[in-house]
């Protein structure tokens, strides 16, 4: 069972990775959760680093915790693993979009093939981009999703019984208004029966003027 979350915070840095109600709500990047993530056998901390691998992907799997005998710590809720597909001494590869709702458009794409004798390389990268989905009526219309991934790998035979792989990947999300809230300050307002509303500032620094600050 799996449960995936979003939070106020752009698409790239808010997975919060759920197994069996066991997960980790808080999104910052020192924060490790009880769910450990794997991407091609290498411990990833922050949760956020799932979407490095959520592309081009030979094997997903989800292992229900606890699993600390063989993943050690921070595996009490269980494991992801994810397998991303390696480079092969085939030339081929693949493009595809996605196209859906809110404007989200998706592009996928790998290459792979072999460069030298013994040396086979693999290219891939997904774009992905969606207009807002919460309509606010205060500031700008919150859900979009701007992020680019990409990951290049190099695999070196050294020998039929040994291999050396050596990957780089990276992902970037532009500054979109994908939260759930936008905090912003607020204060009473006299004309308003002393209620609390939403503003530019002004009531707020009126309103600490008046308590002496």
């Amino acid at each position: 069972h799996r449960d995936l979350h979003s939070f106020p915070t752009r698409r790239s840095s808010d997975l919060a990775i759920y197994i069996r109600g066991v997960g980790q709500l808080d999104f910052a990047e020192h924060q490790e959760s009880p769910v450990a993530l794997y991407i091609d056998g290498a411990y990833l901390s922050f949760q956020g680093a799932a979407n490095l691998g959520l592309y081009d992907i030979d094997q997903l799997s989800i292992l229900r915790g606890p699993q600390g005998t063989l993943f050690g710590r921070n595996a009490n809720g269980g494991v992801v693993q994810i397998t991303t597909a390696k480079p092969t001494d085939t030339y081929n590869g693949y493009l595809k979009e996605t196209l859906g709702s809110y404007g989200q458009v998706t592009t996928e794409a790998a290459i792979n093939g072999p460069v030298a004798d013994n040396l086979d390389a693999r290219f891939s990268f997904q774009y992905d981009r969606n207009s807002p989905w919460l309509h606010n009526t205060l500031r700008a219309s919150l859900g979009a999703d701007n992020t680019a991934s990409a990951r290049f790998q190099l695999l070196y035979k050294l020998s039929d019984s040994a291999q050396d792989l050596l990957q780089f990947f990276g992902s970037r999300s532009f500054p979109v208004a994908a939260g759930m809230y936008i905090p912003s300050p607020a204060a009473p307002n006299p004309a308003n029966h002393d209620l609390a509303e939403d503003n530019s500032g002004a009531l707020f620094v009126n309103f600490c003027a008046s308590l002496g600050f």
